[in-house]
């Protein structure tokens, strides 16, 4: 199973946008596909008990039910300040403390950046990149950047066709990866 992050809690993000298309073209390779929104996370992880050898995180039954069993994750992750959301890196705090990290051993990555800028998030891709590895993930070497996203989407859709190819390909090639 494929796991789809989208990369940030902004309520009608583009990322989630991107991430749909991604388990859309995920489904019709017959594959299968899960999409999460971080908008939906529960705030309980802002705990400060979060790295405590006693906390109970509310991602447990995430973690069980959807994130062990995954074995390709997409992350989509719009620019933030010349990175990576800030509710990602918590996202992958929470699910990695307490020696949880060891979850991510071996899953394998793919990473796409976008940004309504010409960088297309180059440098947070660059940044999560060395959280996985840290982790001990693999991530697959062909890493989307894609600027001005805003002109590639009309009215919550998909529209621009070398854009879809882009993602087309990259998806086609982690699946064998």
């Amino acid at each position: 199973m494929t796991l789809i992050i989208s990369g940030t809690n902004r309520i009608g993000s583009l990322s989630k946008i991107i991430a749909q298309y991604y388990h859309h073209h995920i489904s019709q390779l017959g594959h299968e596909s899960k999409v999460i929104s971080l908008e939906s996370l529960p705030l309980e992880i802002l705990s400060p008990e979060l790295y405590s050898s006693t906390y109970k995180s509310p991602l447990i039954n995430f973690q069980e039910e959807t994130f062990i069993p995954a074995e390709r994750i997409v992350f989509i992750t719009p620019e933030y300040n010349g990175g990576i959301p800030g509710v990602l890196k918590l996202f992958i705090d929470a699910l990695s403390s307490n020696d949880r990290r060891f979850q991510f051993l071996g899953k394998k990555a793919a990473l796409v950046g976008i940004s309504s800028g010409r960088g297309g998030n180059i440098r947070g891709l660059d940044h999560l990149t060395g959280i996985l590895h840290y982790l001990q993930v693999n991530v697959f070497p062909y890493k989307l950047s894609i600027p001005n996203i805003t002109s590639h989407i009309s009215n919550g859709v998909l529209i621009d066709t070398k854009t879809k190819s882009l993602f087309d390909n990259q998806m086609e090639q982690f699946l064998a990866y």
